[in-house]
């Protein structure tokens, strides 16, 4: 058996046949400290300001515009799996200043330690043709999938990041990109944000050449339609929208928060879970749209029509619904506690478990059948 056969020997009767034991013990680990991960790379961006506050002192304008969390070789080879959250200004891998911030990881990946011990020791009946590079090389192919795992929870949880009270001081830049990577290699975006004000023209290009992570954030955009884009990571937080028409979109998880929209069209499209938080909405139309789990909370709603809309597990907590129009729509398990109606209609919906104080009933104009179908706060008290 020569070297290269040996090698495929050891990977398929020794390495396939105990790897999934310690693959299945790391997605434990990261099930049970996902809590603590997530805060550790929070805090890790509040202690890499500190040393940005260092570069300051002698270069004033030092901000930083991509934070990259990056796997080194290195530090997986010697089982210290200290990865680093590396700042860049603009000039990025030409930065002569960037900042870095260690973060041990090695509670999440102990796992893999183990196995490269169990691995070292049966590859002895191979008498020297499977060496110790060649079980590195297994265990950090292994180590590198799984990190790049851990970059679908980090973008989770750096979803609303923009809105993290602790990142508030720090020096970032007016655009500014939070990546995940391997060190200085193909790195994935995990978070984007831009403060840059838009103009309709840019929204314009935007339709011509979509790209991921759309920002247009205090930003003034009027009479453009988007139709049949993917919209995902959009934020449009305390911008003004007229005549924005958005057709056969996918806007999963939209933040529209503090946004104002003047005669618009819904139509078509995916918007699940999307924030429409302390938002005015003057006179659009909804119709044929996914709004399941939207956030419309605090919203002042004028002239707004829902057609044929699923609108279930939908808040409209404290929200001011005047001449509001839900037709032939999905409200189960919609809240409206605390919401102030005038003259509004649910014809058609259902409106099974929806929530609603007990003072608003007679106001609300529902069938009988309807009002079998609610809950209503005051009862549950």
């Amino acid at each position: 058996m020569n070297r290269e056969e040996a090698l495929k020997d050891f990977n398929e009767k020794v390495v396939n046949k105990i790897i999934n034991e310690y693959k299945l013990r790391f997605e434990e680990n990261l099930k049970q400290y996902k809590d603590m991960l997530c805060k550790i790379l929070i805090d890790s961006i509040v202690n890499l300001n500190k040393k940005v506050c260092n570069v300051r002192n002698y270069k004033k304008d030092y901000l930083l515009n991509v934070l990259q969390y990056e796997l080194l070789r290195t530090n997986v080879l010697d089982d210290s799996y200290i990865i680093w959250l590396h700042g860049y200004n603009r000039s990025w891998y030409l930065d002569e200043d960037s900042v870095y911030e260690e973060i041990n990881l090695k509670f999440l990946f102990e796992p893999f330690i183990e196995l490269k011990q169990v691995l070292i020791k049966k590859k002895k009946v191979y008498l020297g043709k499977v060496n110790n590079y060649d079980i590195q090389n297994i265990v950090f192919n292994i180590v590198k999938e799984y990190y790049y795992s851990i970059e679908n929870i980090a973008r989770e949880y750096m979803y609303d990041l923009d809105d993290n009270e602790k990142i508030k001081n720090v020096f970032l830049d007016e655009y500014y990109l939070i990546k995940w990577s391997e060190y200085r290699e193909e790195s994935k975006t995990i978070f984007a944000m831009d403060y840059r004000k838009k103009e309709t023209k840019d929204l314009i290009e935007f339709t011509k050449n979509p790209y991921i992570y759309p920002i247009f954030t205090k930003s003034i955009l009027n009479e453009c339609e988007l139709k049949n884009q993917d919209l995902l990571y959009a934020n449009f937080k305390e911008s003004k929208l007229t005549e924005i028409n958005i057709i056969e979109c996918s806007v999963p998880r939209g933040k529209f928060n503090n946004t104002e929209f003047v005669k618009c069209t819904i139509k078509n499209s995916i918007m699940t879970g999307s924030i429409f938080k302390n938002t005015s909405l003057n006179t659009i139309n909804f119709s044929n749209s996914d709004l399941r789990a939207c956030n419309f909370n605090y919203s002042d709603c004028i002239e707004v029509t829902f057609n044929n809309c699923n609108l279930e597990d939908v808040s409209f907590y404290k929200s001011s619904l005047y001449r509001i129009n839900f037709i032939n729509c999905n409200l189960k398990s919609v809240n409206f506690i605390d919401a102030k109606f005038h003259k509004i209609s649910f014809e058609g919906s259902d409106l099974k478990e929806a929530l609603f104080n007990e003072e608003v009933i007679p106001f609300i104009h529902i069938t009988p059948e309807q009002l079998q179908d609610i809950n209503i706060w005051g009862e549950l008290k």
